[in-house]
């Protein structure tokens, strides 16, 4: 995919939210020929749900959250007998309608269809960032490591072979290995104390720390003089002229652009509730930890899967994130749950890292669609366009979210 950098002669496009989908966003809209301006309540850029993620950039693995085996298994989680996921009353009292629709993309053939969207998308995602990686030189401890998604102890490869077949049509790097396969990639698997049938392995996938490049990207952006970033910035009303966005009024003023884009995550939900559009979102809460390395830390990137977990190498720290419990938002992380997941990860793998000092614990909401595919496009508005709903894929499917909703606007905004 060629670079495409134009003089910034293009439209004036406000974006807000400045987590990694927002920065991206800019920063492609950039590279087509626009001046991005991007806004966000926070002083910086992604210091929410971007701010400390599983870190990997597994471009194979973006299937459905809502799936025929997440079915199976909603008896323990509503029961609570789901280490990894949990369900609050009070989040379906809220998110009822929601979940009744989550729960018709479960079927086989949704989730085949929901999936094999976003693996479209996913692929886009990785020949732009490809791209991004020749084009700058961005410190975000980047690494090639190859990934391998953990299958349980009732998984059965034969079935995942199949799976995996269907995702190499479409251009995915995936292998199924069998038990004995997985400790062959990844030696340090031997001190994994779960059950394991095998995995899926993919030499092309990554890791990288989605803050740190969400800021460097936003600082070439400045130092360029491409673009602007309005800090502090909390978005309270939309101005319109009939079809079209005129300004946005904020706490500090009013913004003018000739096109906007809503990358808020759950903050969306408000915003489009003012242009009309009903934005199906829903927060699932995820946890991190960033601890210190142990004595037999694995080159791969590794999915937990039966854990809803995944273990990481970033830079000189493990980061340890996961799990998917639908609750209410609040502030702060509960003690208890923390100390459940920090419990499973020594459980499970005893001598990846050391429990010891500062380990950043880390709580973000997650914005998850029913069907799990991000929405990106126009809005009803001419000049207005919506990328968010990337649920636990957004560093994954960001460049592709971005680079399909720049093309759109630049083709459209004049």
């Amino acid at each position: 995919m060629a670079q495409e950098q134009t003089a910034q002669t293009g439209p004036r496009v406000a974006i807000i939210g400045a987590g990694i989908v927002g920065v991206t966003t800019a920063l492609r809209l950039k590279e087509l020929g626009a001046y991005p301006v991007l806004l966000d309540s926070a002083p910086d850029a992604a210091t929410a749900t971007s701010a400390q993620n599983a870190a990997q950039l597994s471009y194979s693995a973006v299937d459905a959250v809502a799936s025929p085996a997440l079915m199976a298994l909603m008896p323990k989680v509503i029961l609570g007998q789901s280490p990894s996921s949990k369900v609050s009353p009070l989040w379906v009292k809220d998110y009822f309608a929601w979940a009744l629709k989550f729960l018709t993309q479960a079927k086989a053939s949704q989730y085949e269809k929901n999936s094999f969207a976003n693996l479209e998308l996913s692929l886009t995602s990785k020949a732009v960032f490809q791209e991004w990686l020749e084009t700058y030189d961005f410190d975000f401890d980047y690494r090639a490591s190859g990934k391998v998604s953990l299958l349980g102890p009732g998984a059965n490869l034969t079935a995942a072979q199949l799976w995996a077949d269907k995702k190499k049509k479409m251009g995915a790097d995936i292998e199924v290995l069998d038990h004995e396969g997985v400790v062959r990639k990844e030696p340090t698997f031997i001190q994994f104390q779960g059950r394991c049938n095998g995995g899926v392995y993919s030499g092309t996938d990554a890791v990288g720390d989605a803050r740190k490049f969400a800021r460097e990207a936003l600082r070439s952006i400045l130092e360029e003089g491409a673009g602007e970033f309005l800090p502090n910035q909390k978005v309270l009303d939309v101005i319109m002229d009939k079809d079209e966005m005129r300004y946005l009024i904020t706490d500090q003023g009013r913004v003018e652009a000739d096109a906007f884009v809503i990358c808020a995550g759950l903050q969306s939900v408000e915003l489009c509730e003012r242009l009309g559009k009903n934005l199906p979102l829903a927060p699932m809460a995820g946890y991190s930890l960033s601890l210190p390395m142990g004595k037999a830390v694995p080159d791969l990137a590794i999915t937990d899967t039966e854990n809803k977990a995944v273990v990481t190498r970033l830079g000189d720290r493990i980061r340890y994130a996961g799990y998917a419990d639908f609750v209410p938002q609040q502030r702060g992380i509960s003690a208890k749950r923390l100390n459940t997941f920090k419990a499973r990860l020594f459980e499970r793998f005893p001598l990846v890292a050391e429990d010891s000092g500062d380990l950043s614990p880390w709580m973000g909401f997650r914005p998850l669609t029913p069907d799990s595919q991000p929405v990106i496009g126009r809005l009803t508005q001419k000049n207005g366009y919506i990328n968010t709903g990337h649920g636990m894929f957004g560093w994954a499917l960001s460049a592709g979210s971005a680079d399909r909703v720049a093309r759109q606007i630049m083709a459209e905004v004049r």
